[in-house]
């Protein structure tokens, strides 16, 4: 049946856009994006704006803003941010810049959360893991949210145990004022991230961070790895991702130490494009969107079979979840764009 803007429901005046925006930061935390990204209100039409109908979509194309259009869409939740290097013009000539243009010119705003959704609790990398029963799941890269005003502080990391490794990589940081043998970094609180993150990348982990204000330690980041509770196949893993995103086929690199019928206990996700976050990981199983040739034969050469599920496609069908999920917070018409895909199709 076509998603279509739901005549019955009435919206005469709907909610202007700064107080849907408000509500969006609560739905989507962005405090928890990766530095990198860019995410957030990112198209903002002049005057006021009252928004009454949103379209989500994974990625926001010429063919998906044409749907928008015609059903009068205010605004568009685009969870790939259409617009992430800097403009130096707005013309006809790419197709980027033509989006930015038309959503001007028809007076839609667009939003992107990507990496803040895949980080939060509750977010795509942990409905990846939904078809499984797990005793275990952890980020991979895990947040750590900064207290306001933490360069005004000087912290004392007390950390688990010592790597010789860890302490080169420290050393380029220059990010510290002086390390021990007591498995204690003094640093300044404005390069507090940097060495925590650091110790988080080799498996060292803090005990205790001194100064005030403190560090809440978080459930959220990039990525997750689970503990099954019971050991199950590597083909019932298959056809339980097949069916989560509703696929009929996936690309498979088994490992060379397992067959179809191999079981496993341990898998590690991360949507779309994971091979940065997932390298080095001990996982029986990596599911991700994509990743390159060489990253593949890295996996599968360590002891971990890959599953492919094409970049989008393993974040798409989440926002058949996430739609409820809005409308707890946003008393708007809501609906998901019919005509957004992955642009690579197994025929």
């Amino acid at each position: 049946m076509e998603d279509t803007v739901d005549s019955t429901i009435e919206f005469p005046e709907g909610m202007e856009l700064h107080q849907v925006v408000n509500a969006l930061k609560k739905v989507f935390p962005l405090e928890f994006a990766s530095d990198w990204d860019n995410v957030g209100l990112l198209i903002e039409p002049s005057g006021v704006l009252f928004v009454k109908n949103i379209m989500l979509t994974i990625d926001l194309t010429e063919r998906v803003l044409d749907e928008a259009i015609s059903k009068e869409i205010n605004m568009i939740i685009a969870y790939h941010p259409p617009l992430f290097k800097p403009f130096k013009s707005l013309t006809q000539q790419s197709w980027k810049e033509r989006i930015a243009i038309r959503c001007i010119e028809n007076r839609i705003a667009v939003f992107a959360p990507h990496s803040a959704l895949d980080s939060i609790k509750g977010g795509i990398n942990d409905w990846l893991l939904t078809p499984f029963i797990c005793s275990e799941v952890k980020p991979i890269e895990r947040t750590y949210l900064m207290p306001k005003h933490m360069g005004q502080y000087e912290y004392n990391v007390y950390f688990s145990n010592s790597s010789d490794e860890f302490f080169k990589e420290l050393n380029k940081l220059e990010a510290f004022k002086e390390a021990d043998s007591n498995y204690n970094v003094s640093c300044n609180g404005e390069n507090l991230a940097k060495i925590l993150n650091l110790l988080n990348n080799h498996n060292l982990y803090f005990k205790t961070v001194t100064k005030s204000p403190k560090l809440p330690l978080l459930d959220e980041g990039m990525g997750r790895t689970a503990t099954l509770q019971n050991s199950i196949s590597i083909k019932e893993v298959v056809e339980a991702m097949k069916n989560l995103l509703s696929l009929n086929q996936l690309r498979l690199a088994l490992s060379s130490v397992h067959t179809i019928d191999t079981l496993i206990s341990t898998i590690a996700v991360c949507a779309g494009s994971g091979a940065s976050v997932l390298r080095g990981v001990n996982a029986d199983i990596i599911i991700t969107g994509e990743m390159s040739h060489h990253e593949i034969l890295d996996a599968v050469h360590t002891g971990s079979t890959v599953i492919l599920c094409e970049h989008s496609n393993s974040e798409r069908d989440f926002l058949k979840m996430l739609k409820p999920i809005m409308g707890s917070y946003i008393k708007l018409n809501i609906i998901i764009s019919e005509l957004d895909s992955d642009p690579i199709q197994l025929i």
